[in-house]
């Protein structure tokens, strides 16, 4: 009944891309919604993701249109995510591939070709179609239209001339998070645990115990707890990092960022964040995977449109 409500929308209602043949670069969430409303509009669809599965467990808070969006294709009814989805509104989230399990069901359900190790190379135009460049090559390549959700710093986008900008606070370091996973056994102390999200502006003492008992001097601190993992994540200073021997040298060799692996001490930044973990009472145990990471993000990459339309030359 759900698929049927958004077929029988009044904007897809009339199949204005009946007869299309449209491939979409990218299996994250935005790539599978496009295809879904694509889809929806009579469109014939194909999706191509250069991963093998689906495997990112870090969490996206959610605004509440994208959890009525979700909700609306079948948040609760699927799994993952639970059924208790959207249960605690203070705390919406949920986990990146849960996400793209949800939208990867939708998809199949109604009809969408999702291809996983097949790397998009390139779009060259054609008489009156698009002929695609994968690898490994697809068989059948001819499509009307090509749509580029492979992120910011997409490869597809800068194929085809659209290059990304940086924005942000310019100086490397200003702007470090820290990202942990820790299992979760769904014990009962566990089930208890209440989720929380903390600013130091708000609550400057509770920052200075945390760093008087733990070495970690943060800004902000958000813990969410999920099916199968506790995922925690703070904001430390850059010479919190350093002081605590997560970095090794604040001024790496040239050419190398201040948080590329070579100059993390990955050990030292996973008994730093299970302090953090132990002194609010979470688990410690790491996941056994993509249990703990840094990232600098004083400079991301934005596109300059948040959408762009190329024509086929020919």
């Amino acid at each position: 009944k759900l698929l049927d409500d958004q077929l029988s929308r009044g904007d897809y209602r009339h199949r204005p891309m009946a007869g299309k043949r449209i491939l979409v670069v990218g299996a994250g969430p935005v790539g599978l919604r496009s295809a879904l409303a694509c889809r929806l509009a009579g469109g014939s669809m194909i999706v191509v993701e250069k991963r093998k599965a689906f495997v990112r467990i870090n969490r996206l808070h959610l605004w509440d249109y994208c959890k009525t969006d979700l909700v609306e294709w079948g948040a609760k009814v699927f799994e993952p995510p639970t059924s208790s989805f959207g249960a605690d509104k203070d705390y919406l989230h949920i986990g990146i591939s849960e996400l793209q399990f949800l939208l990867y069901k939708c998809c199949l359900l109604l009809g969408v070709q999702v291809e996983f190790g097949r790397e998009y190379k390139a779009a060259v135009p054609g008489v009156a179609k698009w002929m695609i460049l994968t690898e490994p090559q697809r068989a059948d390549t001819p499509v009307d239209a090509v749509v580029c959700c492979d992120g910011a710093a997409s490869a597809a986008a800068l194929a085809l001339g659209v290059s990304p900008v940086a924005v942000g606070l310019g100086a490397e370091g200003r702007a470090i998070g820290v990202v942990a996973n820790f299992a979760n056994n769904r014990t009962k102390p566990e089930r208890n645990m209440r989720q929380f999200s903390w600013a130091r502006q708000f609550n400057a003492p509770l920052f200075a115990e945390l760093h008087q008992k733990t070495g970690a001097d943060l800004e902000n601190v958000v813990y969410y707890k999920a099916e199968d993992s506790h995922y925690l994540i703070m904001t430390p200073s850059r010479q919190c990092l350093q002081e605590t021997g997560c970095i090794k040298s604040p001024r790496p060799p040239e050419g190398t960022a201040l948080l590329h692996h070579s100059n993390l001490d990955a050990e030292q930044l996973r008994a730093f964040s299970a302090r953090v973990a132990g002194h609010f009472g979470l688990p410690t145990e790491f996941t056994p995977t993509q249990a703990c990471m840094a990232f600098d993000f004083s400079e991301v990459k934005r596109h300059e449109n948040s959408m762009l339309f190329l024509r086929n030359s020919a």
